[in-house]
């Protein structure tokens, strides 16, 4: 389709009256617009291309900027009142196709398009229509509050016998044991037995977490793309190279048939010796004088 539509309507409507001057052609990275074979016709009926960044369509197309939302706006006017057929109409698509027609002659107008292309920056060239997009917009009411740290609750231990979680808690136990009476010990006792569940608590815990994130590591590495990662390359720069493009790619396609070839004959059974027949052999044994 795109080179139907490059032979049949952008070479045709964009002839220069100088035919040594170029033309400029802009491109979005499509697939099928980064191909050698592509560039190279385009190379060789003097067309520059040029293509727009990666991910940033919604600020540098004129599609998307001025001629979209209009196409959608008419569109939606001329099938306002088609609910009404069956889906099974031999006449649906026909008249959805004239709707379409009829919104895109509408939205594809001489005034749109100019007006999408000075909303992107492209023509006439300015590169703050671009670069105004790109910044954020800080819209702050004016209730607004910075998030903030919540305030530490200080939690007062009343209980003697509450299970410590540090030194300082074993040490402020064993400041409120009544170390005259006979009750000293066993409340020594019962300070040391919460230390050590505190202890086995925590070792738990800890053991807990690693496992948790062992599994969450386990299931980043999961997620990432294994083998062979696709190479991001700028097109823009390939272009004016576009003819060591095509030998490359001639050459490792030459390179895999060889190897192809190759590995082809090393599986291929060997060929059977034909037996000669009686008047072959006699022929080899009496050969004409």
């Amino acid at each position: 389709i795109l080179l139907r539509w490059f032979y049949d309507v952008y070479l045709p409507e964009t002839r220069p009256k100088d035919p040594s001057s170029w033309r400029l052609l802009v491109l979005d990275q499509h697939k099928t617009h980064i191909s050698p074979a592509f560039m190279k016709k385009a190379m060789m009926n003097k067309v520059w291309l040029s293509w727009l960044p990666s991910h940033l369509l919604h600020i540098t197309q004129p599609l998307d900027l001025g001629l979209f939302s209009p196409l959608k706006r008419y569109y939606r006017e001329e099938t306002a009142g088609m609910e009404t057929y069956e889906a099974t109409s031999n006449r649906q698509k026909h008249i959805f196709v004239q709707a379409y027609k009829i919104a895109s002659e509408k939205a594809f107008s001489p005034e749109n398009i100019r007006q999408a292309f000075r909303a992107s920056g492209i023509y006439p060239v300015d590169v703050d229509q671009a670069i105004k997009r790109l910044k954020p917009k800080e819209r702050r009411g004016p209730t607004f509050q910075p998030p903030t740290t919540p305030p530490i609750t200080v939690e007062v231990d009343r209980d003697i016998f509450n299970t410590p979680s540090s030194s300082r808690d074993i040490e402020r136990l064993l400041q409120r044991v009544d170390w005259s009476s006979g009750n000293a010990e066993r409340d020594v006792r019962m300070i040391l037995r919460k230390a050590g569940k505190s202890l086995d608590q925590r070792g738990a815990s800890t053991v807990f977490q690693e496992q948790k994130i062992a599994v969450q590591k386990a299931q980043i590495a999961g997620l990432k793309p294994s083998g062979r990662c696709k190479v991001n390359w700028d097109p823009n720069k390939a272009f004016p190279y576009v003819d060591n493009l095509i030998i490359a790619r001639d050459r490792s396609e030459m390179n895999t048939w060889k190897l192809n070839d190759e590995a082809a004959a090393e599986n291929r059974p060997p060929k059977r010796r034909k037996k000669q027949s009686v008047e072959q052999e006699s022929f080899s044994q009496f050969p004409k004088s």
